[in-house]
């Protein structure tokens, strides 16, 4: 018979209640707002550096060259190797406008490679394309691509790159000669439908959805049917066929794409929303989709009477795709004079910030902070789900650009939301802070179980690096991993964030699955009238729901030990198996070690 006999442990009931303050999801963050590097919560959360700008090498032309990798990462496109716990595909995109490299390409770009998670849990860059590391898309069939911002991940396993802010001349993407070097007319090939045969000028060959298979880092074709507009980032919905389009500018615009064939979006119908009278409800306003219509898409829309917003963002859908999260950067100065005297109006919510902080009613908007959007792709109800600005403590959540969503088995639903500051004033950085060199970004991250958010129902999850902005956010399929992007971070930061940096954080299915799970079952033992045990199943420590003396006995009915005067007790020495505890009043609860 094995006898073991501790030293009294006692907990007051102002430890139990320390306790469970300490066990929430999110450790708070040292913000004093000068790191030169990336900060997240302590463990079970760590990173792997996966890609650096100017730093790693980036193979072409089959594996026979290389050159520097190109900065400025952007979308993060994942796509599964099997169930994805293991491996994944990685696409990069590069946010470069209009800049000369003759090995990787002119304007933006992307560069692709494959993840694999190793024996101790880490995530490794392995040899795959050309049997490299590292390999970049060529998107010279294509005419090119440029500004290479967010993106989506179909759901037939290939990317779609969003080409921003496309310039209007051939001479801005020459840029003097320091930009594209072939500023030729680019004839759009056969297998683009009823756009094969178009002859564009060059500059209006950007500024379009780009699919890309990231297994082979091949440039498969742009989407003409998707529209020419300052193409951000969005959606593809399961069935392979609809997409919602998210458009950066001032004001921008939300389209739908509905394609002709499953898993084909070379032709179809596109779509801009219009809200509906005092915010409630709306429509998809349907756009003709001849050429020269889409080439000028947005300024259609206008006069169609579309909803206006200030620079929209990532857009993600939730598990059951019944809504649709979007993020809505804002500005503060955003002009709608052109777009309402088009036809176009801003949406509902935001029309108050004409006025709000004191100018007059001149169409610009003073938008300082932005906010997260909630579209209800049932009823078309488009209203915001969190505002940004200043919470009760200080905090400030300003101008969201990222986005991620993640759900796991357990019901529990979060977004993740990534700042991209536009300035320094109404408290978006300390006041010290008045250079984007210096400049701060944070990642938010919002309980979608939460009724009614506002910016102190959200939860700091890391801070960038001196001038970065995180971005390109996703998760792995099983929601244990958030690869993330540092872009543009200050060159006197710590290597490797003094490049843009591509990082995988892990651990986040225990982070956020188990912990708030565990506070609830403790918030419940403790508070129950009968003796309960927590947790259970137990690996180090158990709690009880009130201090006591107690047996443990295993499952032969042997003593093992006893301790008195206890609400705190240490298993870690048990083999796995189950075992009683009894309390001296006689009463008793089945534990189960694992």
């Amino acid at each position: 018979m094995k006898k073991k006999f501790l030293l009294p442990l006692s907990l007051p009931l102002l430890c139990i209640t320390t306790m469970l303050q300490a066990q929430t999801p999110f450790t708070p963050l040292d913000t004093n707002y000068t790191t030169t590097t990336v900060i997240i919560p302590p463990s079970p959360l760590f990173y792997d550096v996966l890609f650096i700008g100017n730093t790693d090498y980036v193979h072409v032309n089959g594996g026979a060259d290389s050159a520097l990798a190109k900065q400025n990462h952007d979308f993060i496109g994942l796509v599964p190797i099997g169930t994805g716990r293991k491996q994944n595909w990685v696409i990069v995109n590069h946010e470069i406008t209009n800049t000369k490299n003759t090995k990787l390409g002119d304007g933006g770009g992307q560069t692709a490679f494959r993840v694999k998670k190793n024996n101790s849990g880490h995530w490794e860059v392995k040899p795959t394309i050309w049997n490299k590391k590292f390999a970049n898309v060529d998107f010279t069939a294509l005419g090119g691509t440029n500004t290479n911002c967010g993106g989506i991940v179909t759901p037939y396993g290939t990317t779609l790159t969003a080409e921003e802010f496309p310039v209007s001349s051939n001479a801005s993407l020459y840029a003097s000669g320091t930009g594209y070097s072939d500023t030729s007319n680019y004839t759009i090939p056969p297998g683009n439908g009823i756009y094969s045969g178009e002859v564009l000028k060059r500059w209006e060959q950007m500024g379009w959805m780009t699919e890309v298979n990231p297994s082979s880092a091949t440039a498969i074709k742009k989407y003409y049917s998707m529209g020419r507009f300052s193409h951000e980032g969005g959606w593809a919905m399961q069935d392979g066929k609809t997409v919602y389009l998210t458009d950066d500018f001032t004001p921008g615009l939300l389209f739908k794409f509905v394609a002709s064939e499953t898993n084909d979006y070379t032709e179809g119908q596109l779509y801009a929303y219009k809200q509906g009278a005092a915010g409630i409800g709306g429509s998809w306003i349907t756009l003709p989709m001849a050429f020269d219509s889409l080439l000028i898409i947005r300024d259609v829309a206008f006069r169609m009477g579309a909803t206006g917003f200030t620079r929209l963002e990532w857009a993600w859908a939730d598990y059951y795709e019944d809504k649709l999260f979007f993020t809505e950067t804002g500005a503060d100065a955003a002009d709608y004079k052109i777009a309402m005297k088009a036809g176009s109006n801003p949406a509902y919510q935001i029309q108050r910030l004409d006025t709000i902080y004191g100018t007059v009613a001149d169409s610009v908007l003073t938008d300082y902070y932005g906010r997260v959007w909630q579209l209800d792709l049932n009823t078309l109800d488009c209203s915001p789900l969190v505002e940004g600005g200043a919470g009760s403590d200080g905090k400030h959540f300003s101008n969201p650009d990222g986005l991620a969503y993640v759900r796991y088995k357990n019901g529990l639903e979060y977004l993740f939301i990534n700042e991209d500051l536009n300035g320094f004033s109404q408290g978006r950085n300390p006041a010290y802070i008045t250079s984007s060199s210096n400049l701060i970004n944070e990642v938010y991250c919002l309980d979608l179980k939460i009724t009614n958010p506002t910016v102190d129902d959200l939860e700091r999850f890391v801070i960038g690096p001196k001038g970065s902005e995180t971005t390109g956010p996703t998760f792995s399929k099983d929601g244990n991993t958030y690869f993330v992007n540092i872009q543009h971070p200050g060159s006197t930061n710590t290597f490797p964030f003094n490049n843009s940096t591509t990082i995988a954080i892990t651990g986040m299915r225990d982070y956020l699955a188990a912990l708030p799970t565990r506070k609830a079952e403790i918030e419940t033992a403790m508070s129950a009238d009968v003796f309960s045990i927590y947790p259970n199943p137990a690996t180090r420590e158990l709690h009880l729901n009130k201090t006591t003396d107690i047996a443990v006995y295993n499952n032969s009915g042997e003593l093992l030990f006893t301790e008195r005067n206890v609400n705190v007790i240490n298993v870690s020495e048990l083999a796995s198996g189950v075992y009683f505890v009894q309390t001296i009043n006689g009463e008793v609860q089945k534990l189960i070690v694992e």
